[in-house]
């Protein structure tokens, strides 16, 4: 048996609400994304498809100052305040007949707000704490069954929670009633709403405010051509003259077309169900688009993971490669060990060349005498030091071989909606360079591998294999220290510590990074998933 629509829209909301875009460059932009099209789905999709025939929720529109509190006001009675503060309507109100109430109990209506009821004597719900956004509700005999009117935050208010509130508000509207003035009905923003609405083919009124004595047909005409463009074709233009307010409110005569417009849509069941179902099919179809390219997205993080793990395989290659080369081109015994060495190993060549036990037993009185004795532990800690510093130079060449190869990774995001330059503040490449400096960062603070070898052997194995040619050095002192079994065995382990080294570095700075490439392997599955029920909506549900 087939889902019925709100069934199915309910769960095509759960599977978005699952998708957990983990690539920060495209996922904050389309996490953004999600959380708008599954509020779509659940505050107005999935319940006008169960509820066809409930009241139409008509939003009052447009920008800060135009008038939309006066002109609700001016329908049902004073609700709101109207002031020269802005914004204006901090927490929206929206008005509706007595005999509506059932209809936003349960969250059938509107179901992604909080609705506090006010009572006759109560002016505002401001300071209202809640997780979800707040809807102030009053009753007024004024208005006719049938229809919810909402007075929303300005679209272009300074305070932004208040343009995402009057966004949701659009969202989740069947009937959008966009106020302006005469004045002000050229401006981008206004005409941006106003496409907005001819794309997602919702039911649109236009308040022209504040016109000008003699200047009304002037102003009308010229505010037709604007909608025209726009791409709404035929919609009611209602024209409101300048004169004094009368309590703060506009003279019945004023609104008195308006109010019989929303009157004959709240009264006549067949009109009201056609327009929400206009407002219902027309946001489905975009919905439905943006689902799709949501699932797109999220399927082709797949392949970027892919990617990123080949990339970063090929970074460690040759990251090894390059640690390694660092070594053998950096100067790790000059200067304190070798001269420490020399002096060590002249002792020793002396006391070797002495013909006798008498010159040895000179030769350690006079440095006994001046306080000389024979030890290598000083070119040992001279040769440490020499192998701290070499580390230091090392390491801190990692980041600047690793982060031109990150920046040149190919990891662009096929699709998407872009970020600008911004991306690298939230980039998983921004991430792998915080991983390589705390990786950086953790090995400065380790145990050098070399504080576990023989001191004397990685000493003696560096100077005799790189920096101490043989004939330079007295052959009694390597017959006397080195064999040629025990050279090969030293040169042999000093390799193997090095080396090991260097690939350990290599080894967990690539874990590190490899570990914050997402795991996207059940993306694919899931964004089949999502596509498959979209298909199903379109085919059962297109218009």
């Amino acid at each position: 048996m087939a889902k019925s629509l709100h069934e199915s829209l309910r769960e095509l909301a759960r599977l978005l609400g699952e998708l957990n875009f983990q690539f920060p460059r495209e996922g904050v932009a389309a996490g953004t994304l999600r959380d708008r099209t599954v509020r779509r789905l659940t505050d107005h999709l999935a319940a006008r498809g169960r509820d066809l025939d409930a009241p139409l929720v008509a939003v009052l529109v447009g920008s800060t100052g135009v008038g939309k509190t006066t002109i609700l006001n001016s329908l049902v009675g004073e609700i709101g305040p109207t002031s020269v503060q802005r914004p204006t309507t901090l927490t929206p109100v929206l008005v509706h007949h007595p005999d509506d109430e059932l209809w936003l109990a349960a969250d059938r209506i509107l179901g992604g707000f909080d609705k506090i009821r006010l009572d006759a004597d109560e002016a505002s719900a401001e300071g209202s704490h809640s997780e979800r956004p707040v809807l102030q509700v009053k009753t007024s005999e004024k208005l006719r069954p049938g229809i919810f009117l909402i007075d929303t935050p300005d679209v272009d208010s300074y305070v932004e929670t208040n343009r995402h509130l009057a966004l949701q508000l659009l969202d989740a509207a069947d009937l959008w009633i966009f106020v302006t003035t005469a004045q002000r009905y050229a401006e981008p923003q206004g005409i941006d709403l106003l496409k907005a609405a001819a794309r997602r083919k919702v039911a649109v009124g236009v308040v022209l405010n504040r016109v000008g004595h003699g200047s009304l047909l002037d102003s009308k005409t010229g505010f037709s051509e604007k909608i025209q463009q726009a791409g709404l074709g035929d919609t009611p233009i209602f024209a409101i003259t300048e004169g004094q307010l009368q309590g703060g409110m506009l003279p019945d005569a004023d609104v008195e077309t308006l109010k019989k417009w929303l009157d004959g849509l709240a009264g006549d069941a067949l009109l009201r169900t056609a327009t929400a179902r206009q407002a219902l099919f027309g946001s489905l179809a975009e919905v439905l688009e943006t689902s799709r390219k949501l699932a797109s997205i999220f399927a082709a993080e797949e392949e970027q993971s892919q990617r990123a793990q080949t990339a970063l395989a090929e970074l460690a290659a040759s990251q090894k490669s390059a640690g390694e080369h660092c070594w053998l081109e950096t100067p790790i015994l000059e200067g304190e060990p070798v001269s420490r060495f020399n002096h060590y190993a002249q002792a020793i060549f002396e006391e070797d060349s002495a013909e006798d036990s008498w010159i040895r037993k000179r030769l350690n009185w006079r440095r006994s005498l001046y306080g000389e004795k024979l030890s290598l532990r000083p070119g040992v800690e001279a040769a440490k030091r020499a192998l701290d510093a070499a580390q230091e130079s090392f390491m801190a060449s990692i980041p600047r071989t690793i982060h031109p190869r990150l920046e040149d990774l190919d990891l662009e995001p096929s699709q998407g909606e872009g970020l600008g330059e911004d991306w690298k503040t939230v980039s998983l490449y921004s991430q792998w360079h915080r991983a390589l400096s705390g990786a950086i960062s953790a090995k400065q603070t380790a145990d050098r591998p070399w504080r576990e070898e023989t001191p004397e052997a990685i000493f003696l194995a560096l100077l005799m294999e790189l920096y101490v040619a043989e004939e330079q050095t007295p052959v009694t002192f390597l017959e006397h220290y080195l064999t040629s079994a025990d050279h090969e065995e030293l040169k042999t382990k000093l390799r193997e510590t090095v080396a090991g080294s260097v690939e350990t570095w290599a080894e967990e700075v690539h874990e590190a990074m490899e570990k914050l490439v997402p795991a996207t392997e059940d993306n694919p599955a899931q964004a089949k998933e999502i596509l498959k029920l979209i298909t199903e909506l379109q085919e059962q549900w297109s218009q």
